[in-house]
């Protein structure tokens, strides 16, 4: 077996601002596990900012190496990676590596029926007002879009103009942990009046106990107060929903995990992404497939995406399999 490591720099089709910081590329590890004729591949963003995260990322990965291409099961590297993105990679890469082998797709392998299409979300990052007014005009065909919030001024005069220019169209909020507690008590109840689905982490997370006994008009969906399993029983009585995404969770393995145990304890489902190419997307259709929201918008960020990449339609705003599978399944 032959592990190969690849960091990759991607760039976005236009500046990315998000509430704490804007982004121009996307820094992706790639990993491909190669036996012969049989291989497998998985990618994980090492870091939407930082460059340098790519070599702790790498190096992660580069620890467990020789015992990945001695052949020593993944359950058994599994625990000694511990930095979750890293993880991820692998993880999928495993995944991807086994249907592989055995010819047997990964959605039928975790007994899912064939993956359909999708609707997704499309985000429009923080601009001024009248420039989000013209992105979300421009879109406004769309059934779902994403709306980046999260600064100290401003925020409901932004959705006032996407709300204007794309009047049909399901709004989610995402403030990335921009506002305070009393934004939120402020701004929920005018969100909803403008006919806003979710908001998600309106607040940072430390400061999410503030949720516990707030009532809000429109459902909050915990994402970055959300990794793993770990995290639900803080959770439970601060929010609705949960982000569900890859790089968070660590791979493919513990995303089904984390969904299985949040539907349990009634918590609802949403699958998100990092700015990642359709490398990233595949596994967590497999996650959109169970969730009420779904935001696979990745690669329609990117100046370019992979060749075989998923397939976009505007018309239906859905994301589906290509036919020549990236990911999951060989034809």
């Amino acid at each position: 077996m032959k592990l190969s490591i690849y960091a990759e720099t991607w760039q976005l089709r236009e500046t990315f601002r998000i509430a704490h910081h804007k982004i121009t590329h996307s820094y992706i590890i790639r990993v491909v596990l190669q036996d012969g004729a049989i291989f497998g591949q998985g990618e994980a963003e090492a870091h939407d900012v930082n460059p340098d995260e790519m070599d702790i990322v790498v190096k992660e990965i580069q620890k467990v190496k020789d015992l990945i291409e001695q052949g020593r099961p993944w359950p058994m590297i599994y625990p000694s990676v511990h930095h979750l993105r890293a993880r991820n990679a692998l993880d999928c890469m495993y995944w991807d590596f086994e249907a592989n082998r055995n010819g047997i797709p990964v959605w039928q392998k975790i007994g899912h029926t064939k993956p359909k299409p999708l609707t997704t979300a499309y985000t429009i990052g923080i601009d001024t007002a009248e420039k989000m007014e013209s992105k979300a005009f421009s879109n406004r065909h769309r059934k779902l879009l994403k709306i980046k919030l999260g600064c100290r001024q401003g925020d409901m005069k932004r959705i006032e103009g996407v709300r204007r220019a794309a009047p049909n169209s399901d709004l989610i909020i995402d403030a990335n942990e921009g506002w305070t507690f009393d934004q939120l008590i402020k701004y929920a109840p005018y969100l909803h009046q403008l006919g806003v689905k979710l908001i998600e982490q309106p607040l940072p997370a430390e400061n999410d106990y503030s949720l516990v006994k707030f009532k809000s008009p429109v459902a909050l969906c915990a994402d970055e107060s959300c990794h793993t399993r770990a995290d639900l029983p803080n959770l439970i009585d601060r929010y609705q929903f949960v982000n569900i995404k890859l790089d968070k969770t660590g791979g493919l393995t513990e995303a089904l995990l984390l969904a299985s145990d949040a539907k349990k304890a009634g918590l609802r489902l949403m699958t998100g992404c990092m700015v990642g190419t359709s490398l990233a997307m595949a596994p967590a259709m497999l996650i959109g497939s169970l969730s009420e929201f779904v935001d696979l918008d990745g690669p329609l960020l990117l100046r370019e995406d992979r060749k075989n990449g998923l397939q976009y339609c505007d018309v239906t705003s859905s994301v589906y399999s290509s036919g020549v599978e990236l990911w999951g399944e060989r034809i």
